[in-house]
């Protein structure tokens, strides 16, 4: 892998080549497919990248590239790459160090993938995993249950009229399940109360 100062280059040359693109469609087949082609080498850029902000850097040329490609593209816009691409970097895992000289922090990186996110359809699935992932997974903290229910708002805002009726049943499903494993740590945390004053 490059140097990150020459990634954080090579990412620079590919917004300004999305900035530099004619918003208009693309003349025949041939010029579309080569559109395809660069979406998808400019998101497979994201594969494998670990530095905070290079990381930032690619979110937010991401969302330069759909903004673009999206009128030129249309459906043909390859949106499965992009979800598997930003999906294993969804919730963050990231902690700035102390006196970080960069300014990347947390919440920057949060906002940037979730920018991304709210481009893709499938994205409803992934924050519902983050609420009631699978038994393997373990039991989110009411941290990430918290930061998952303020990211599901905002997909739903911008979202919620292509919702179907399967993902519908999911959503409901899911806080249902939140609503009541909430309720019975409620109810837990009172009957402890009451049995320490005994």
């Amino acid at each position: 892998m490059l140097p990150r100062s020459r990634r954080s280059l090579c990412f620079d040359v590919l917004r300004a080549a999305v900035d530099a693109m004619p918003a208009s469609a693309p003349g025949g087949t041939n010029s579309k497919s080569e559109s395809v082609g660069f979406c998808q080498f400019t998101i497979a850029c994201l594969h494998g990248e670990s530095d905070p902000r290079c990381l930032l850097q690619l979110l937010r040329l991401f969302d330069a590239l759909v903004s673009k490609f999206t009128v030129l593209l249309g459906r043909d816009f390859p949106f499965s790459s992009l979800f598997d691409a930003v999906a294993p970097y969804y919730p963050i895992q990231f902690s700035p160090p102390p006196n970080d000289p960069h300014g990347i922090t947390r919440d920057s990186l949060r906002q940037a993938v979730l920018t991304i996110l709210n481009h893709i359809d499938t994205s409803l699935t992934l924050i519902l995993e983050t609420l009631v992932p699978p038994p393997e997974d373990g039991t989110p903290s009411l941290n990430e249950q918290w930061e998952a229910m303020q990211d599901l708002q905002a997909i739903l805002q911008l979202n919620v009229e292509s919702l179907k009726p399967p993902e519908l049943r999911q959503l409901s499903d899911a806080l249902y399940h939140v609503h009541e494993k909430a309720s019975l740590s409620a109810t837990n945390d009172r009957d402890a109360k009451q049995v320490a004053e005994l």
